[in-house]
Parts: structure tokens; sequence; C-alpha cells
């Protein structure tokens, strides 16, 4: 629907610099203006009768009273108007019908699919609620599809255009994250460019999407463009799914059956570990230890809090291949890296969250600590 708003409000804009046109070509000897006698009227009468004046000498209609005007200037003002009209009208006609046809096609294919979904749910005799589990997944899909369908076009420019596209679009969300990242990328923009078009990969998500689970193994640093996100530990989730466990085997025990009352062993919410989840914006970075350490593994989930989010991942064969094919910088990094992992290795617990984020703030997301393993880098 954007087409159509962007056209209604170039006709808004359009009618308001023709009405002032008319007053100004108005305000003449014999002009429209002076034999109206708007001169001295308010500003809101002289405005208004502008755009009707504007307005009424558009269609081609109007073109025998356009002739007859009293002033040359008059006469070309609306005759030209007239011939823009017509042209632009026919554009907007075109922009409408093509908007309209696109959705159609849309729905219809939508409609389609859910059909599909459909008939296989009813001849398999699945219940109601997760035929409509289903629906709801393929519509989100569907809306995830569309939110990520430019980049089918993108890929049919020329390369070296796309390269350019995708490192002013991506370097920016690059050196405002992580200031590492933008050292190395100012002192070569070369390297920068392969890393924005070879190692970065662009995530469209919607709400309720997970970026990624504990103790998935890492594919690299996330770094979030657009949207709100929530940072969940690994120990939270360990601690509800024991309370859970640990609340049935309690009901379990004085069940009916034993003529047993409920116990005072169920875990409540204060008997939890005290963990938080952290929310995380636009800018915000994770998982940088999924570049430098071997086999490094997620320890908490990252999921989404808005209807609409954009992170960027940064992969890690990916990056490292850039890596060695830049040798300058190369050097650095594995400088870096190892300051890396040395930090990583004296901190008390594991965390996918930034060193300066996890340095401050680790201790009081967990009420406990974790023994953390010693970490080798992936770099020599």
């Amino acid at each position: 629907l954007f087409p159509i708003l962007r056209s209604f409000f170039a006709l808004i804009l359009a009618i308001h610099l023709l009405a002032s046109m008319w007053w100004i070509v108005g305000c003449v000897e014999n002009g429209w203006v002076l034999v109206e006698g708007l001169k001295e009227a308010p500003f809101a009468d002289q405005y208004m009768r502008s755009v009707e004046w504007a307005v009424s000498r558009l269609p081609a209609s109007s073109l025998r009273n356009n002739v007859e005007l009293a002033t040359a200037a008059e006469r070309w003002l609306a005759i030209s108007a007239t011939f823009i009209a017509l042209v632009s009208s026919s554009l907007f006609v075109g922009v409408l019908t093509n908007v309209l046809a696109d959705l159609t096609s849309r729905r219809k294919k939508m409609n389609q699919i859910l059909e599909s979904v459909r008939k296989y749910c009813g001849d398999s005799h699945m219940p109601f609620t997760y035929t409509m589990k289903v629906r709801r997944f393929v519509e989100r899909e569907h809306h995830r599809q569309s939110m990520h369908g430019h980049m089918e076009f993108l890929q049919t420019l020329p390369e070296g255009m796309v390269s350019e596209l995708f490192h002013e679009a991506r370097s920016r969300t690059l050196r405002r994250s992580h200031p590492f990242l933008k050292e190395i990328g100012k002192g070569n923009r070369c390297m920068e460019i392969d890393l924005c078009m070879k190692a970065v990969n662009e995530l469209y998500l919607l709400e309720n999407d997970t970026l990624f689970d504990a103790n998935q193994r890492s594919k690299g640093m996330y770094i979030l463009a657009a949207g709100k996100f929530d940072y969940v530990p690994r120990e939270a989730q360990a601690g509800v799914a024991a309370r859970n466990v640990l609340n049935f085997l309690n009901f379990t025990s004085w069940g009916t059956h034993r003529g047993l009352r409920p116990s005072n062993s169920f875990m409540s919410d204060a008997d939890e570990p005290q963990v938080m989840a952290m929310s995380l914006r636009a800018d915000d970075y994770l998982s940088e230890q999924g570049l430098w350490i071997k086999g490094w593994r997620h320890c908490g989930r990252v999921g989404t809090c808005s209807e609409q989010s954009r992170a960027l991942l940064l992969g890690k064969q990916a990056f490292h291949a850039v890596l060695r094919e830049h040798s300058d910088v190369l050097a650095t990094v594995v400088v870096y890296a190892r300051f890396f992992v040395d930090t990583m290795n004296a901190m008390p617990a594991m965390s996918d969250l930034p060193l300066e984020m996890g340095q401050t703030g680790i201790n009081r997301m967990f009420k406990f600590k974790l023994e953390s393993p010693e970490f080798e880098t992936v770099l020599p």
C-alpha cells in the first residue's frame, strides 16, 4: 500500500502548488483574484478559493472555459495543468492497478497453500487445534518471505554494485555495534567490503521467533540491526524445567488414587535461581565467543519481542576465510582473539553477552557461579 499512499500525498502537494500558482497569476490586472474581490479577503478564504479554482480547471471538459480566461498567463497555466493532470491520472491508475494485482496474486497464492494444508489435515483426521496451529505457521512463513523478498532482485544487479550496496548498508551496523570491527574496517576498506559481501547474512524475524537457543553450536556473532530482543540465560531455563518436573512428581505422589493431600514440597517462584532476562536493542551484539572459541555452544536463548526484527549473522567460517585473504589484518585479529580467549578463561561464568556486559553484569545475572572450562582460540 506504500505506493498508493505515496501517490496520494504527491497529489495533495501538487494541488497545493497549483493553487499557489493560480493565486500568483491571478493577482494582476483583470486577473481572476481581483475580479472576484479576494485581495482583501481572509487568508483561509483565499486559500480555499484558490484550491477550488485550481481543481475546477483540471478536467479536459473545462478546456473551452480555460481558453476564454482574461490573461495569457491564466490560459497557459490552465492548459498546462490540464495536460499534466491527464498524464498523472494515467500513471496513478497504472500504479493502483499494479498494486492491486500484486496483492490479489499474493492472496491467491496464500489461499492455495492454506487450502492444501486444510485438505491434508482433514484427510488425515487431525484435530482442529493442530490444523489452526499449522495455518498460523504457514501465514508467518509467508509473511517472513515477503520481508526479505527484495534480496532476490538485488542478486540480479551487477556484482560490483551489489558489493557496494551491501557494504554501505551493513558496514554502518557493524561499525556502530562493535569497536574492533570498526577499527579493522577503517584500516582496510577492501577487507570490509569482502566481509559485508561474503561473511554477513541478514536474518528477518517475527515476534516470538528464536534467534538461537541454549546448547546450540554457535554459527558466529549475531548483531541486532532492528527490533527488540530478550536474552534468557541457560540457567533460567533449567530452573523453570526443574521446577516443572518437581511439581509434577509431587503432584503424582499425592494423586487421588493414594488419597493424599498436596505437600509443601512444591517449588515456588521464590525457590528458582534468580536469573533475569536481559532486554537487547538495535546495535547490540551477541555470541562473539563463537568467532574465537572452538566448539562454542550458546549459554542462553535469544527471542524477539517486536513485530518485525532484523539481525546480521557474521558467519564464523566465512569470517575466517575473509581474514586469511588479508594478511595485514590477520595479525591484529589473532592478537585480539588471544586476548579475548584469555579474558573468557578468567571469567567466573560463561555467557553469550559481550565481554564488557558480561564482566560488569554476569554476577548480577546469576545467583550462583559456574566453573568455566579452559577455552582455546580457533585462530593460530
